[in-house]
């Protein structure tokens, strides 16, 4: 973790010392957060205290033809496990982007987010989840960028067609440590976690989306070929009979998922529609440990108010 701390270090000090050679922008977001928990049979539980840190750095390249973007993840948490936050999870994004006449690439580790509704939106598909999230919705360690090759091109200024190209996804962060389910006389089962930090053996996921933007609607349409980062379970290697037992294995599926977002407002209230279509590999639905398929709806309606406080 030493290593990987200097290095950004490095990076982070030889962009400040060449500022005058680019645009640069510094930002960083701190804060502390705290959660417990309590259930009718239990005692109080500390879950979590942890003191937050993004450092980000954004900025232009050659007279604004290349922009880039670097940001950490940074944490200490005295109370939950692990304590400080995993090497391989520092580095938050790291990419580039070049503008063309009527398209843009990026490259690099980078967060995309199809959809339009703020929470579980079953089209943000993209990156796989950081699964030791605690709270509803958590921006700053909720998605794990991905290494991959992102092409937006601009027909003209309504539409948009997006092309994101992720060669080895990276899978879902959550523990990883064997499990034994143990009940005398019916089971003896060992769960075996993957710990690859790249879906190697199920490479190269593809993310397709056509967006419109009008003054009347927000309308969105998505595919997805793609390894699923949810691990499935292998249950073949089990033996059964009066004791059931043996290992079950996670595995990384490939699913298809089909469906859009359409977006509008009224009355100063706005609404968002989404469905997806999820095809996984077990269709018909009878498969113990593969993930179904499923059709998923989502509605967002939100309203602002604004609020006027005055003192005397």
């Amino acid at each position: 973790m030493n290593e990987i701390a200097k290095k950004i270090s490095l990076i982070i000090l030889v962009l400040i010392i060449s500022a005058p050679l680019f645009a640069l922008d510094f930002q960083g977001i701190i804060f502390a957060d705290y959660y417990g928990e309590i259930e009718p049979s239990t005692n109080y539980e500390n879950l979590r205290g942890r003191l937050y840190f993004q450092p980000g750095l954004s900025g232009s390249l050659f007279n604004y033809s290349m922009d880039f973007v670097l940001s950490a993840n940074l944490f200490y948490d005295p109370i939950g496990d692990p304590d400080l936050i995993v090497p391989e999870n520092i580095l938050r994004e790291a990419y580039i982007s070049v503008p063309f006449d009527n398209f843009d690439l990026s490259l690099g580790q980078k967060i995309v987010s199809p959809g339009m509704v703020d929470v579980f939106s079953p089209l943000n598909i993209v990156n796989g989840e950081y699964a030791y999230k605690l709270s509803l919705d958590d921006p700053y360690n909720g998605k794990r960028a991905d290494l991959l090759a992102q092409i937006q091109y601009y027909p003209n200024f309504d539409n948009s067609i997006e092309l994101v190209y992720v060669p080895f996804p990276r899978p879902d962060y959550e523990p990883t440590n064997p499990i034994n389910m143990n009940y005398p006389g019916i089971i003896d089962i060992d769960i075996l976690f993957n710990s690859d930090p790249y879906m190697l053996d199920n490479a190269h996921s593809f993310f397709l989306t056509y967006n419109h933007i009008s003054p009347g609607f927000d309308l969105q349409l998505n595919y997805a070929y793609y390894t699923e980062q949810t691990p499935s379970f292998n249950t073949e290697n089990l033996t059964s009979g009066a004791l059931l037992t043996g290992d079950v294995e996670s595995i990384y599926t490939r699913n298809q998922t089909l469906g859009g977002a359409y977006g509008t407002s009224f009355g100063g209230i706005a609404l968002v529609e989404e469905v997806a279509f999820n095809m996984t590999k077990d269709l018909p639905g009878d498969k113990i440990g593969i993930r179904n398929s499923d059709i998923t709806i989502n509605s967002q309606i939100t309203k602002d108010f604004q609020v006027e406080l005055s003192c005397r």
